[in-house]
């Protein structure tokens, strides 16, 4: 909110202490920020309220008597564990995190809220420990912009520890090429190249190797909806590196704060195997666990990315024609102008659902 001018100044009740992990005296704060805006004028007129990130603030406006929406970006403990009053997380004490729980399974129950999530992976994940099926609507970020390669470097989007972990073998891979084919692939950091950009140059380029930190950033959809091709490894190759050198850190909540779990802090519900849901979603330790989970990442439930199973084969469809890369973006496109009007048409339906006329 700072760089966009956006952030509140004249909040009553939370701060930037409280206003996400609800303090030490949750109850407390709950019925002070209700009785000081319960006479709001801006307050008493809202149709419905939207909590995403973190999804948990929706337990203070439960005493509004209005719809409320979840719509997770991310695991749904953000702000209820790893906080200021909880700087350990939840493996001590899952206190908060089960009271979320409670209150979002008596959510999931009311025909006047919704609880989504904005990819599979936290739909999933939030299915896991409530029991029963959420519903995903996908993030559209439709910038307007189509792929329109102008410029010749293949973009890195990874953190830099990995590109520097990945360099020499890129280099290797590329010198097997031979030598004319190999000076004309160049791999460039996005980051490098444009320590601010606009959407109309990352369109300029051939193709981004995306190794992603955590199962679904904004990032993803930013960069699908320009149709650009992208260049993931495979699910199995990403589960390996994930348990033996820490990629994807943030897929776990613990993960984002330099832990390594190897489990949850609190059980998931007993119907989850029936929802196909076998593994816990929180051992980073178990390779198959992490495997079984990230198919539910965005970048494998979204079709027509290009998946490598080692560096030679990520310099072999880097080097492939332009020719063969626009079959790849206009598989994108297609499916983006299809998925944006199923998305449009799901926010209709639960709008319609939790907002009579």
């Amino acid at each position: 909110c700072a760089s966009m001018h956006t952030c509140a100044n004249d909040l009553k009740v939370l701060n930037g202490s409280n206003g996400q992990d609800l303090g030490s005296d949750p109850e407390k704060l709950k019925r002070e920020f209700y009785a000081a805006y319960k006479d709001d004028v801006t307050m008493q007129g809202v149709d419905a309220f939207v909590c995403s990130h973190p999804a948990a603030m929706c337990e203070l406006f439960a005493p509004f008597n209005k719809p409320r929406i979840v719509f997770a970006t991310t695991r749904f403990e953000m702000a209820r564990c790893f906080t200021d009053a909880n700087p350990e997380g939840c493996a001590h004490n899952p206190t908060k995190w089960r009271a979320w729980l409670e209150h979002l399974k008596g959510m999931a129950a009311s025909p006047r809220d919704l609880v989504l999530a904005n990819n599979e992976y936290d739909a999933q994940y939030m299915a896991y420990f409530l029991g029963r099926k959420v519903e995903a609507v996908s993030s559209l970020c439709d910038k307007g912009i189509s792929w329109m390669p102008s410029r010749p470097d293949i973009l890195l989007s990874m953190p830099q520890a990995i590109e520097n972990a990945l360099r020499p073998a890129l280099e290797e891979a590329k010198e097997a090429l031979g030598a004319a084919l190999a000076g004309r692939l160049r791999f460039t950091h996005i980051r490098r190249l444009y320590p601010r950009y606009e959407y109309s140059d990352l369109a300029a380029h051939p193709a981004i190797v995306l190794i992603p930190y955590q199962v679904s950033i904004m990032s993803f959809f930013e960069q699908y909806r320009l149709n650009i091709p992208l260049l993931l490894p495979s699910r199995r190759l990403l589960a390996e590196w994930a348990v033996a050198f820490g990629v994807v850190p943030h897929r776990t909540w613990a993960g984002a704060f330099d832990q390594c779990p190897v489990g949850s802090s609190i059980p998931g519900h007993p119907n989850a195997s029936s929802l196909g849901l076998r593994f816990d979603p929180n051992d980073d330790s178990d390779q198959e666990a992490v495997f079984d989970w990230l198919q539910y990442a965005d970048f494998y439930t979204f079709p027509h990315i290009l998946e490598w199973d080692s560096i030679p084969d990520l310099v072999r469809l880097a080097s492939l024609p332009l020719e063969e890369l626009a079959r790849t973006s206009n598989a994108m496109r297609r499916y983006n102008l299809k998925q944006g009007k199923r998305v449009r048409e799901q926010w209709t339906a639960l709008l319609e659902h939790v907002l009579p006329p």
